[in-house]
C-alpha cells in the first residue's frame, strides 16, 4: 500500500524506529512500523505522512504496515480536520471547530490558509484562533517543504527539524545562500557533495573557511581546542582535496574571516575559543576582588580561622593541616581548587566547610555532574546537593536567587568540560564564590577542553591538595594501589577475591572473562553491589557484551524495549526536560509495552516514553568514562590491551570503589597501560595560555 496518513498516536520510538497508529483520508486507522532509518525521527500527532509499504499480521496486534519508504507532506482533502484536532501546532482547535472550517470551506480552506487569510476564518473560529490557525499551518507547511527539498538534494530527513529550529521560515533560502551551514549537523563529506552538486566551485571563499572549520571541528571530537597551525593546514588540505597549500589558503580566509583565532600556541575555533577566554576572564575578575574577605565576617567580630576551631569541634572532628588550609581557601577565596586521592578527606573538609559557611551566614549550593556523585556529597556533608543539570534547571526556573552572596562547591571537577564549566561560570556574579573539587589524576573529561586539570596545576588559582590518606581509608588498601598507579607504578596485587576488600587481579584469556565475571558477580554479592567497569564498549570485555549476558540471565519479562523490571541502566544523553544527563545511572522499577519508570541515582523517577527509551542502556556493565563521579562498594574491571587502557582510566576505575577492587584480565596489558601517559596529557588546550594572558592584564 501506499497511502497518505494522519499521524494519530506514536506508541513507541525507540532505538529501531518508531511504531505509530494513523488515520487515512477514508478515516480507516492503520498500524504502522517504520525503522530508524527511514524516519530518523518519531512523527508527531497530527502530522501527515505518506507511507509505502507491506502489511504483515502480528500475532498480537494484528494488522501491521511495515514501511520501506516514508516521506512527511502536507495533508489533502478531509485529512486536515484530523491534522488541526490533534496537532500541537493548532492549539485550541479541536475537532469541532476544526470540522466547522472544514464543512463551511470545504477544499477551499488549503488555499484560504496558504494565503494566510485569516479574515475569511474569523466568522467561523474567531479572530485569535484563525490567527492560530494560519500560524501553525505555516509551520507545518515549512517542515513539509523542508523534508521534501532535503530528498529531492540527497540529503538526510534528519536533518530537517535541527534546521526548521535554527532558521524557520527562511531556511531553504539561508542553506542556499552557503550549504556549509550544515556543517554543524552533517558530516563534511555529505555536506560538500551537497555543496558542489549546488554550483559551488572546489576554491569557493565560503568552501575554504568552511574546510579549515571542518578541520577544527574534528579536533574538538578528539577533545582538542587547540591546534598547531602546520597540523591544522594539513588536515584542512586533506578535507578539500587541494594538499597543504590548499589548506593552507583555508586557514588564512578562515582567520581573515574570523571563524579561526590565531593564538602565538596554534589556531583556535571561535566557541572554544569564547569559551576559554571568557573563562579566563571570570577568574581574574574573581580573583581581582580584594575586598572579598572583608565580606566574610560574622557579625563583624568573629574571623574564619576561629569560625574553623568553632566548626571542628561542634562535630567533634580533628582536622589535618591540610584540611583546616581547604577550609580556610574555601571561605576567603572568591575561586579556589581543592584536589587530591582516594581517602584523603576532601569530604571531610566538605563537611567544615558547611557548617563554617552557616556560622558566617554564607550560603552554599553544592553539585556535580552525574547523581551518584550527587548523592555522595549529601551523604558526606548532611546538606543538599543537586547535579550540575539540576542546578541549571532551577536557574531557569526562576528557584535559586543568585542575588545572594552563595558559594557554590563542584565536586568531582575532573569531569567538567569546557561547555559545563562555561556554563556554571556565566551565571556567577564577583560576590560569588567557587570551589571546585577533584582529583587531576582521573580521566579527563568526555566533552571537549580540559577545565580542572589546568586549573590544579596554574599557580594562578589558590589550590590546597591532600595528600594524607585517613586511617579508615587506608584499610581497604584502595587508596595506596591507587598512589601506586598514579605514580605510574604497579601496585601489590596480593589480595584475594575471598578477603572482600583490597585490589586483587586474576589472570585470564579473553575467552574465559565472560563466565569469570558472572561468577564474580555472584560471588561478591550480586549486581546491586558490583558494577563492571570497563574500557571499551566491543569485544569480549566490552559493556555490549557483558551487559547482553547479564541481561540473558533475567528470567522477569521485558518490555519491547528491552528491559526488565529491577535491571540497572544507564542514560546516554544530556535531557535537560527530563533533568537527566548522559551516564546518569538508575533502576527500573516498572515496565509496560511502550514506557519504562526508572528511578535514577539522584532519586527523581521519571517515566520514559518514545526517544528517551532509545537513549536508555543496560548498566551491569559501563564504560569507565560513565563511571566517572561514581562510587560502588564493589568494582570489577576487565583489563585486555586497548588503544584506550592508559593509567588514567586504570586509575579512575579504581577509585571508584570503596571496598574491593577485582581487576580481571591480561596483567601486561595492565602493567603497559599504567606505565604509559595519562591521557589528559595528550590533550591540546588553550586554557593555561589565556589564564596567564588574562592575569598579566588584571
Amino acid at each position: 500500500m501506499t497511502q497518505a496518513v494522519a499521524v494519530e498516536e506514536v506508541l513507541s520510538a525507540g532505538a529501531i524506529g518508531a511504531i505509530f497508529r494513523g488515520i487515512t483520508s477514508e478515516g480507516r486507522t492503520v498500524r504502522i512500523v517504520a525503522n530508524r532509518e527511514l524516519m530518523p525521527r518519531p512523527p508527531l500527532p497530527g502530522e501527515v505522512w505518506r507511507i509505502g509499504g507491506v502489511i504483515h499480521h502480528h500475532p498480537t496486534y494484528g494488522a501491521q504496515v511495515h514501511a520501506r519508504e516514508v516521506s512527511l507532506e502536507r495533508p489533502s482533502g478531509r485529512l486536515i480536520v484530523d491534522v488541526m484536532a490533534r496537532s500541537a501546532s493548532f492549539p485550541g482547535i479541536g475537532r469541532t471547530r476544526a470540522k466547522a472550517l472544514w464543512d463551511a470551506l470545504g477544499e477551499n480552506l488549503y488555499s484560504t490558509v496558504d494565503a494566510g487569510d485569516a479574515v475569511a476564518l474569523a466568522p467561523i473560529v474567531g479572530e485569535e484562533l484563525a490567527q492560530v490557525v494560519i500560524v501553525g499551518w505555516q509551520v507545518m507547511s515549512i517542515d513539509a517543504r523542508m523534508f521534501a527539498w532535503l530528498d529531492r538534494h540527497g540529503l538526510s530527513p534528519r536533518l530537517g527539524r535541527a534546521l526548521i529550529d535554527l532558521y524557520g521560515a527562511e531556511v531553504i533560502a539561508k542553506v542556499e545562500e552557503n550549504p556549509y551551514r550544515l556543517l554543524a549537523l552533517a558530516s563534511w563529506a555529505e555536506v560538500d557533495r551537497f555543496a558542489l552538486s549546488l554550483g559551488i566551485t572546489a576554491d569557493d571563499l565560503r568552501r575554504l573557511v568552511a574546510g579549515a572549520e571542518a578541520a577544527v571541528y574534528r579536533r574538538l571530537e578528539d577533545a582538542h581546542t587547540l591546534t598547531a597551525e602546520c597540523t591544522l593546514a594539513d588536515a584542512a588540505g586533506s578535507l578539500l582535496g587541494g594538499g597543504i597549500k590548499q589548506g593552507e589558503q583555508a586557514v588564512g580566509a578562515a582567520i581573515a574571516d574570523k571563524a579561526l583565532i590565531r593564538l602565538e600556541s596554534g589556531i583556535q575555533g571561535l566557541g572554544p575559543w569564547s569559551m576559554e577566554r571568557f573563562i579566563a576572564e571570570r577568574a581574574a575578575d574573581m580573583l581581582s576582588q580584594s575586598w572579598y574577605p572583608e565580606q566574610l565576617r560574622l557579625n563583624g567580630q568573629m574571623d574564619v580561622r576561629q569560625v574553623l576551631r568553632s566548626s571542628q569541634t561542634g562535630q567533634g572532628l580533628r582536622l589535618n593541616a591540610g584540611q583546616e588550609e581547604a577550609v580556610i581557601m574555601a571561605m576567603t577565596s572568591p575561586l579556589s581548587v581543592l584536589s587530591g586521592g582516594a581517602g584523603v578527606g576532601k569530604t571531610t573538609a566538605l563537611r567544615v566547610i558547611h557548617t563554617a559557611a552557616e556560622q558566617m551566614m554564607r550560603p552554599v549550593w553544592q553539585m556535580a555532574l552525574c547523581g551518584r556523585a550527587a548523592k555522595r556529597m549529601e551523604e558526606a556533608t548532611s546538606r543538599p546537593a543537586t547535579t550540575i543539570a539540576r542546578f541549571f534547571g532551577h536557574i531557569a526556573a526562576g528557584d535559586l536567587d543568585l542575588s545572594a552572596d552563595w558559594l557554590f562547591i563542584v565536586d568531582e571537577s575532573s569531569m567538567l568540560d569546557l561547555p559545563t564549566l562555561y556554563r556554571i561560570l556565566r551565571h556567577l556574579r564577583p560576590a560569588h564564590g567557587l570551589l571546585l573539587v577533584g582529583d587531576p589524576g582521573q580521566l579527563p573529561p568526555i566533552g571537549f577542553g580540559l577545565t580542572f586539570h589546568a586549573l590544579a596545576v596554574s599557580d594562578l588559582i589558590p589550590r590546597v591538595e591532600l595528600t594524607e590518606v585517613h586511617r579508615q581509608a587506608a584499610s581497604t588498601g584502595i587508596p595506596q594501589a591507587a598512589q601506586a598507579i598514579r605514580d605510574g607504578r604497579l601496585p601489590d596485587f596480593s589480595h584475594s577475591c575471598e578477603e572482600g576488600s583490597g585490589v586483587a587481579f586474576l589472570d585470564v584469556t579473553p575467552d574465559e572473562i565472560e563466565a569469570t565475571i558472572i561468577n564474580l558477580v555472584t560471588q561478591l554479592g550480586g549486581s546491586a553491589d558490583v558494577q563492571i567497569i570497563s574500557a571499551v564498549k566491543n569485544g569480549p570485555a566490552g559493556t555490549r557484551t557483558l551487559n547482553n549476558a547479564f541481561h540473558g540471565l533475567v528470567v522477569a519479562p521485558s518490555t519491547s524495549a528491552g528491559f526488565a523490571a529491577g535491571e540497572p541502566v544507564i542514560y546516554t544523553r544530556n535531557d535537560y526536560d527530563l533533568g537527566v544527563r548522559n551516564g546518569s545511572l538508575g533502576t527500573v522499577v516498572s515496565t509496560s509495552d511502550h514506557s519504562l519508570t526508572v528511578t535514577w541515582d539522584d532519586g527523581v523517577t521519571n517515566e520514559l516514553v518514545g526517544r528517551a527509551l532509545a537513549d536508555l542502556e543496560h548498566a551491569y556493565a559501563i564504560t569507565c568514562h560513565k563511571a566517572q563521579g561514581s562510587q560502588f562498594p564493589r568494582v570489577i574491571m576487565p583489563v585486555f590491551a586497548s588503544k584506550l587502557l592508559d593509567r588514567a582510566l586504570v586509575y579512575t576505575a579504581i577509585t571508584r570503589a570503596q571496598q574491593q577492587v577485582v581487576l580481571v584480565g591480561d596483567r601486561s596489558a595492565c602493567m603497559a597501560a599504567i606505565k604509559s601517559p595519562p591521557s589528559s596529557s595528550r590533550r591540546s588546550t588553550a586554557m593555561a595560555q589565556h589564564l596567564r594572558r588574562c592575569a598579566e592584564a588584571a
